[in-house]
Order: C-alpha cells, then sequence, then structure tokens
C-alpha cells in the first residue's frame, strides 16, 4: 500500500513569487521518489505542473526516455480507507484500455488540429476508441487563413485571415474562438510571429507592423516597410521582417542583404540560413547583414534545419541540398520528381512531402550526416485529382507533424481527406484518420503531455480543473515504479465561473463530538458553507442523516439528525458492535452532499455504559 506524505508547502521565489504554487512529496511503489509543484500561470485557468523524480538509494535524478513517463490526474476514488487501491492497481485500471475510469486530465494522449480549404478546423482525437469516429469538433472561421501560429504554452492557436482583415484566436482546449483583432480596411495580415512574449502580425497592404503584447492589450502599430514574413533570431526580442529589398528591423532600417523569401535561424551557429528571391541562400547575422553566399540552382522553396541547426536541407524544385550550416559547404545533392511542400523531422527520419504528387521521400538522418543518403520514395493518400493550396514557407504551418514520442510522423493528405501515421522509416502507413472529406492546409500536434526539462525535471502545461482534492498518478518504466500524490487544486483563473460559485456553495462536514449518551453514543456534526474567509455554518438542513457503519460485519444505523445549535446536528446510535471501528458519514439529499462526500472519520465507540 501506498504511504503518501504531504509536506508542508515549499514555496520557491523563482516560481511562486507572483502566483499560487503548491508542493507535494509521495514516496510510492518503486525505487523512486517524487517531487511535485502546481504553479498558477499570469493566463487565465493555466497551471504548470512540475516534476521531479530522483533515485530513492542515491538521490540522483530519474531520466526517462521520451514519453515513457505517465501522469494522471484524477479525483479520489470515494471508498473506504481499506478499500483503497494500491497505486500500482490505480495505474492499471487508468492505463487499461476500454470505457474504465477516466481521469480529469490524462497527460500521455495528444490531439490533432487540421486546417482546412474550407475555412474550418478540424479537432481530431487519435485515442478515442470509436472506430473512425475520432472528430472532437469543428469550429468555423470567416476567412481562409495565410498564416497560423501555435502557442503551446497558453493553449492558444492564432490564424490570419487576409480576406477579411482579422486575426482570430482559438483556444485548443475550449475549441471555439476565444478573441479576434480586426484590423484596418485592406491591412492582409500574411505572416504571425511570436517574440518576446509578443505577437507581431506583418501586414501585405501596409507599411507597418503589429505588436499584439497580451491578450488585453490592443495591437500597436509600428511604422515599417512591409513585409511577407519574419526572422526569428535566437534570444531576440523583436523578430526580423523579411522586405522586399532586404531585411527589415522593428525600427525601419533595412539591411541590404536583398529580397528573403524565407529564413530559418541556427541557433548553434548563431546565424540563419536565407532563401533569396533571385537565387542561391545567404547566411545572415543577427542584424540581418549577409555574411555568405551559396549560388544553386533556382530559388530554394523549403529550408528545414535540423541537429539543432547545424546540418540543413534546401529544397529546390529539382534537387534537395544537405548543408553544414557551420561551414557552408554542400555534403550531397538528391535528385527529386516533384516540389517539396512539407519537410519534418522524426527521430533518425528527415521526411520530405510532396502534396502535390501525393508522395514522399524518406531520408536517414546518419546518412544525412555523413552525405550517403539514399532516398526511399512513400506514397501518401491517393493520386492527386487537381491544384493543391498550400500555405507558404513562411507560413507557420505544414502538412507534417511528428509524433511526441519522435518514432513516427502524421501526414495531411490534401487529396483524400485522410490524415496517415507512420512508424519512422516505413513505407506503409499504419493507420489513418479522417478528416471529413476536408482538404488539409495544414496540421498542428496538440500535445500537453510532460516534457523533459533534464536533471530529472519534468513539465506540462495544463487547463486548471475544477477546483478541489485531487490525485495524481504517476507511473514510469526503465525504472518501473508507481507514485500517487494528494493535491489539493484552488480554482485557477476565471475562465470557469461556475467552478467558483460551484466551491463557493460546497457543503462541507465535520465531526465535532463523540460522548456517550445514556446506553447509546451521541455524535454531534457541524454543516458550513463557503470557500476560506467566506465559510458560513449551515442551519436548517432538515433531511441530514447519519450513517455508521462496520465493514467488517457489515452492521450499520441511519438516523436523522436533529439541529443542534447554529449549523450543529447531532443523533444517538445504539447497539454499535464493540472492538470495531465505526465509520461516520453524513448525508443530504437537498444540500446534493452524498455520504462520501460527509464522511466524518472513524471511531472505535466500543460498549455503551
Amino acid at each position: 500500500m501506498l504511504r503518501p506524505s504531504l509536506l508542508a508547502r515549499r514555496f520557491a521565489p523563482a516560481l511562486c513569487a507572483a502566483a499560487l504554487c503548491l508542493s507535494a512529496h509521495a514516496s510510492g511503489e518503486g525505487p523512486v521518489t517524487m517531487q511535485v509543484q502546481l504553479t498558477a500561470l499570469p493566463a487565465d485557468g493555466l497551471a504548470t505542473l512540475d516534476l521531479t523524480l530522483r533515485d530513492e538509494a542515491t538521490g540522483q535524478p530519474v531520466e526517462l526516455p521520451a514519453r515513457k513517463l505517465a501522469a494522471w490526474l484524477q479525483k479520489p476514488l470515494p471508498t473506504l480507507a481499506e478499500g483503497e487501491l494500491a497505486c500500482r492497481d490505480k495505474v492499471r485500471m487508468l492505463a487499461s484500455p476500454g470505457l474504465g475510469r477516466r481521469a480529469a486530465l490524462d497527460f500521455n494522449i495528444h490531439r490533432l488540429l487540421a486546417v482546412n480549404t474550407d475555412n474550418t478546423l478540424t479537432f481530431i482525437n487519435p485515442f478515442l476508441r470509436l472506430n473512425q469516429a475520432k472528430l472532437e469538433d469543428i469550429v468555423t472561421l470567416p476567412g481562409t487563413p495565410s498564416a497560423v501560429l501555435q502557442r503551446p504554452a497558453l493553449h492558444e492557436v492564432w490564424l490570419a485571415l487576409p480576406e477579411v482583415d482579422q486575426i482570430v484566436v482559438v483556444d485548443t482546449d475550449a475549441r471555439r474562438v476565444r478573441r479576434s483583432y480586426t484590423l484596418t480596411k485592406g491591412a492582409r495580415p500574411v505572416a504571425l510571429a511570436q517574440a518576446g512574449g509578443a505577437v507581431w502580425v506583418a501586414q501585405a497592404g501596409r507599411d507597418e507592423w503589429l505588436r499584439i503584447a497580451s491578450a488585453q492589450s490592443d495591437p500597436e502599430p509600428i511604422a515599417a516597410p512591409r513585409v511577407q514574413g519574419w526572422l526569428q533570431p535566437d534570444r531576440s526580442g523583436e523578430p526580423l521582417g523579411l522586405g522586399v529589398n532586404g531585411i527589415v528591423r522593428a525600427n525601419g532600417q533595412v539591411a541590404p542583404s536583398g529580397r528573403v523569401l524565407h529564413a530559418a535561424w541556427s541557433p548553434l551557429a548563431e546565424r540563419a540560413i536565407a532563401s533569396l528571391a533571385d537565387g542561391g541562400l545567404a547566411w545572415l547575422d543577427a542584424q540581418g547583414l549577409v555574411q555568405q553566399r551559396l549560388t544553386t540552382r533556382g530559388p530554394v522553396q523549403r529550408i528545414a534545419l535540423f541537429d539543432e541547426g547545424r546540418h540543413a536541407l534546401a529544397a529546390t524544385d529539382r534537387e534537395v541540398m544537405v548543408i553544414d550550416v557551420a561551414t557552408a559547404g554542400v555534403l550531397q545533392t538528391i535528385p527529386i520528381d516533384s516540389s517539396v511542400t512539407d519537410i519534418a523531422f522524426s527521430g533518425s527520419f528527415a521526411y520530405l512531402h510532396s502534396a502535390p504528387a501525393s508522395r514522399a521521400v524518406l531520408l536517414s538522418l546518419a546518412d544525412l550526416r555523413s552525405g550517403q543518403a539514399k532516398p526511399v520514395q512513400v506514397a501518401v493518400g491517393s493520386d492527386p485529382r487537381d491544384a493543391t493550396p498550400s500555405l507558404s514557407a513562411g507560413s507557420g504551418a505544414q502538412r507534417l507533424q511528428r509524433l511526441p514520442d519522435g518514432a513516427g510522423m502524421y501526414v495531411a493528405s490534401p487529396h483524400d481527406g485522410q490524415i496517415y501515421q507512420y512508424t519512422e522509416g516505413m513505407m506503409a502507413p499504419i493507420g489513418s484518420f479522417s478528416n471529413y472529406r476536408r482538404s488539409p492546409l495544414a496540421l498542428l500536434l496538440l500535445d500537453d503531455g510532460l516534457q523533459s526539462l533534464g536533471q530529472g525535471r519534468y513539465r506540462a502545461t495544463l487547463r486548471a480543473p475544477r477546483g478541489g482534492s485531487y490525485e495524481l498518478v504517476v507511473s514510469g518504466v526503465q525504472p518501473r515504479f508507481a507514485e500517487c500524490v494528494a493535491l489539493d487544486v484552488p480554482v485557477i483563473g476565471t475562465q470557469n465561473q461556475s467552478a467558483v460559485a460551484s466551491a463557493a456553495a460546497q457543503v462541507r462536514a465535520r465531526l465535532v463530538q463523540v460522548q456517550p449518551d445514556g446506553d447509546a453514543w451521541l455524535v454531534r456534526a457541524a454543516l458550513s458553507i463557503g470557500e476560506g474567509e467566506r465559510t458560513r455554518p449551515l442551519p436548517g438542513v432538515h433531511d441530514l442523516q447519519l450513517l455508521a457503519f462496520e465493514r467488517r460485519s457489515g452492521w450499520q444505523s441511519r438516523q436523522a439528525m436533529r439541529a443542534a445549535g447554529d449549523g450543529i446536528y447531532e443523533a444517538r446510535i445504539r447497539q454499535a458492535p464493540a472492538s470495531a471501528g465505526i465509520d461516520l458519514l453524513v448525508g443530504s439529499a437537498s444540500q446534493d452532499l452524498p455520504f462520501h462526500a460527509g464522511a466524518l472519520g472513524t471511531r472505535v465507540l466500543g460498549a455503551t455504559p
């Protein structure tokens, strides 16, 4: 059985200076100890869950491979103490297929969000066990998106709609448009970027940028030459605009780099590699100045970096170049039959998707590093039927998404409205999900699972559930362990006013006194309502019942309780079993107080005088 110990709350200055912070420590089943921390975020209703895992014997951090750490946040089972499940049994119950018990939050699943050509968003949950019916919701947009910006830390997706001069923000938890920004007529937003905690908007129809600092602030116009896309240097508070004449800074100055179609920043080299409109590649510094050039046969249509920016793939309409970003050397040139629309990487492979041709090319990353990659052709979906619209290379979106464990890829096919799942390296999909006859422009992965921060630390950003008592269940392999810890989650944020009202209206019961009373035992209990400083006694409850229950023999007694003071109620118990633990519970239908919520505790009453 689990022996959890909920320690006193610890307030770490770095994490808890301006936010609620709860900490707990559990020592469960296995050679691992776990520390838990829940921290409210400034964003309404969001919080971070931080776990620290250490080896119980040595105190060293425990590092687990991707997706080898499972976690659930659930309401505790309404059971008596001796019926409590062991922690490993709770893990088995939550992880088992079928209907079973559902947790309030499951950190082991992910969802897909498809941005479609018919101005809709489809939310697809691959983990729904209803055959092909995986659809969670459909959201209709007022226009066709030209750019997508996913903000996982805020559970938001931003979309630029140039047809209607709007920016819309979609809440990925509620699956609805949370807010929108109506821009000046003719602004035509075409690109989005996140830098310095703000969102930057490029407008194709105006010589100004927009900066949106927070959800409560209005767009701030910045006079600058109009741009078609963004480059964001590492650790930069302001992005660089990709202008017609060169790189544009926020102060309006233009670095004479020539027209840049799109670019990617290498944090390892601290330089950018950019595609020039007149052909070739350019290496740019953090100010947008050209440091080096590389000639190519035609404009580069797609650029993707891997190995933390050490290597790059640059695709023209006829070939793919494998480039060492540090030396600007071409390691290999690979001919292709059709233009590449999307590039993504799994743990061991590069996927080059050609949506117009319904095919993809697989390249081994190990072979790419040595310049000896051999392309493998893979069919994706049905044969092409007509022209395939796509978002631009600088739009922040594509039709490929890597699985969270890095061992595969999702590929959205625009011709048959399907999303295919490939295990990395395989030439045929292992399954597919319907996009409900909609042609996808882009595919996003919504993953709120635990992410490794190194040194045995893991973090997830969550939409806080309704406040109350919860239990965090964590399990891992290599080493195998199970940990369970109790957490009192307060109401976080104001987005769920019903949760606030419900918490304030919740009736609570506590045991006041148990004493002999002639040939019986007198039990007094107190009822209260409200939260925190607003707690007050609850008088006038006429249907309150006392249930006394002995688990081993099955003996029980139910008695109506009568008022005995302001919010105090009493009843008498006769002929209780001697030398046995008696569970005392109160319940009231009128106050929506079930017996398990009105548990008063266990007492050994013994023989009456």
